[in-house]
C-alpha cells in the first residue's frame, strides 16, 4: 500500500514538473491546436478555429460539427479532447466549442460561444465569450471565470489575408482556494498567402503577456481535391517541426497532424469534421 501511494506521489510530481515545462514551451496550455499547419490559423478562414480566432467562422456556409483529440507527448493527463459546432444564418454565423484536459484530481474545461459576420468578403469580424474552469480535488471544487475573445481577418488582396486575435485581453484571473491563477492573455497576428491555386503559405506570431513569443509558419498543398499535405515548424524556445495530412470525403473531413519536440517527444492531433448541411 505504501509503495502504491509513494509511486502515485512521484507520478503526480513528475506530471507537475512536465506540465510547467510544457507551459513554458507553448503559447498556452489551455487553448487547443487546430487543423492548420504549425497551428498558424489566425488568418485561416477555411476552418472554424474557435479559440484561435472567432472570426474564422464568418465565411463558413451551412452547419458543421467536429471532434478532435490532441495527445501531447503521449501523456494522457495532458491530452485535449475538443468538440465544436458552427452554423450560418442570414445575419450572422454562430459557433460553439469546448475543450477538456486533465485527470480526476485536476482538470480544466474551456467553453465558448461566438458570433461572427462576413462583411462583403473584405473583412470578417468575430466576438467570443469564453468560460474557463479548473477543478481541484484538494478543494473538491471547480473554480471558474468568464473572459472575452475578439478576432478579425482582413483581405488585403485576393491572395493575401491578415488575421488578428486577442484571447483574454482583460487579463482575467481565477480565484483559487489559496491563490490566484492567471489565465493567459495572448495576442496573435498572422497572414495567409495563397501562393498558387493549390498552395497556401501560413505565418503567425503569438505573444503571451506573461511568456515568450511563438513564431510559426508552413505550407499547405492540395495534391488532389480530396487530399492535402502540410509541412511547417514553429519556434517556442525550441524549433519544432510539424507535418500533417487532410482527407475530404463528401460530408466527412479527416485531419492528422504531428509534431516532434526535441526533448519532450511526439504530439499527435486527429480530427473529424462532419458537414450536416450546406447553404
Amino acid at each position: 500500500m505504501f509503495t502504491v501511494l509513494f509511486m502515485r506521489k512521484i507520478y503526480l510530481f513528475l506530471l507537475f514538473i512536465l506540465t510547467v515545462f510544457v507551459l513554458k514551451s507553448q503559447t498556452s496550455d489551455i487553448i487547443p491546436s487546430t487543423f492548420a499547419v504549425a497551428n498558424a490559423s489566425v488568418a485561416d478562414n477555411k476552418y472554424y478555429s474557435a479559440f484561435q480566432n472567432p472570426a474564422s467562422g464568418a465565411t463558413l456556409n451551412g452547419t458543421q460539427v467536429g471532434i478532435q483529440y490532441e495527445n501531447k507527448y503521449i501523456i494522457n493527463a495532458l491530452a485535449k479532447k475538443s468538440i465544436y459546432f458552427s452554423t450560418s444564418t442570414s445575419l450572422i454565423n454562430i459557433g460553439i466549442a469546448a475543450t477538456y484536459s486533465g485527470y480526476e484530481l485536476h482538470n480544466e474545461l474551456l467553453t465558448g460561444i461566438s458570433i461572427s459576420k462576413n462583411f462583403s468578403n473584405i473583412f470578417q469580424l468575430g466576438v467570443q465569450y469564453n468560460y474557463y474552469s479548473v477543478y481541484l480535488a484538494e478543494a473538491n471544487k471547480r473554480f471558474a471565470s468568464f473572459l472575452p475573445q475578439i478576432g478579425i481577418i482582413v483581405s488585403v488582396s485576393p491572395a493575401v489575408k491578415i488575421g488578428f486575435s486577442t484571447f483574454n485581453p482583460g487579463q482575467q484571473k481565477i480565484q483559487l482556494k489559496y491563490s490566484n491563477k492567471q489565465i493567459p492573455t495572448i495576442f496573435s497576428l498572422g497572414t495567409n498567402w495563397n501562393v498558387s491555386e493549390n498552395l497556401d503559405f501560413l505565418f503567425q506570431t503569438d505573444k503571451n503577456i506573461s511568456g515568450n513569443y511563438r513564431v510559426a509558419g508552413g505550407f499547405e498543398y492540395e495534391v488532389k481535391e480530396f487530399l492535402s499535405l502540410k509541412i511547417g515548424a514553429y519556434q517556442a524556445e525550441y524549433l519544432i517541426p510539424t507535418v500533417g495530412i487532410g482527407l475530404k470525403l463528401k460530408t466527412f473531413d479527416f485531419y492528422l497532424n504531428t509534431e516532434l519536440h526535441p526533448i519532450l517527444g511526439l504530439t499527435t492531433f486527429a480530427a473529424i469534421k462532419y458537414t450536416i448541411s450546406k447553404d
